[in-house]
């Protein structure tokens, strides 16, 4: 395999949308850990907007509804 793949390269290797990164963050692994919102539960974590970001970005590749 490919050390140096990142995961911009794995998403353009298979043909999918790279939507982002995330820092690594104590506070979204507290609130994955505890099934809560990141930005419900912690607003003010480093992952909080670049979170805010990737759903954006993934809700902009969705099809819209008819």
């Amino acid at each position: 395999e490919d050390a140096g793949a990142t995961p911009r390269s794995m998403a353009q290797k298979f043909g999918a949308a790279y939507l982002g990164a995330l820092p690594l963050d104590p506070l979204l692994q507290r609130a994955c850990d505890a099934g809560r919102s990141l930005v419900d539960e912690f607003p003010e974590a480093a992952s909080a907007g670049p979170f805010g970001a990737m759903v954006d970005a993934l809700l902009a590749a969705l099809p819209e509804a008819s």
